[in-house]
């Protein structure tokens, strides 16, 4: 996700990593469609839209957080 964030790379990766498995079991239970197979398309796009709306949610977080703070 573009843009400025206080997550470093690391941690960005790993929360990017749990929202796409997040994204293929949830696909996996509405759509019967999952992380089966690496080079099928539909995993990759399960696999980014799981990862991309985790980031959001970790950052609506913690700009919250950030700004309630100061």
């Amino acid at each position: 996700m573009p843009g400025r964030t206080l997550l470093n790379v690391a941690l960005t990766t790993l929360i990017g990593i749990v929202g796409a498995v997040a994204g293929g079991y949830i696909g996996w239970m509405i759509f019967n469609s999952g992380l089966d197979m690496f080079f099928d398309l539909n995993t990759w796009i399960l696999a980014l839209v799981g990862a991309v709306v985790l980031l959001g949610i970790w950052r609506l977080v913690a700009g919250r957080r950030t700004r309630a703070g100061v």
